[in-house]
């Protein structure tokens, strides 16, 4: 009987390796398209009128430059370390 008990933990860990991708793959997705939020919303910041206050300029900035940079790398570089454990557990 160890075959079959051994047969039933690879199936589990599949199951689990696949429930695990496929959010880690979405999640990637939904990072890209941050990404290409931030670029648009640099390009409205740069198209802003002259008028605009120098304080909201700024604060804009910040927010876009510094802040969702740093969401961004944060996101992936969770997902990266998820990857990794993943690739770990399929090579076990």
């Amino acid at each position: 009987m160890p075959n079959s008990k051994n047969a039933l933990h690879e199936s589990r860990l599949s199951t689990t390796l696949h429930d695990l991708t496929g959010p880690m793959l979405t999640a990637r997705g939904f990072t890209s398209e941050l990404r290409l939020a931030r670029e648009s919303a640099l390009a409205l910041l740069a198209a802003l009128p002259d008028e605009t206050s120098p304080e909201v300029l700024q604060g804009l900035k910040e927010q876009i430059d510094t802040e969702m940079n740093h969401c961004l790398f944060r996101i992936d570089e969770s997902l990266s370390k998820l990857d990794a454990s993943i690739d770990s557990l399929r090579n076990a």
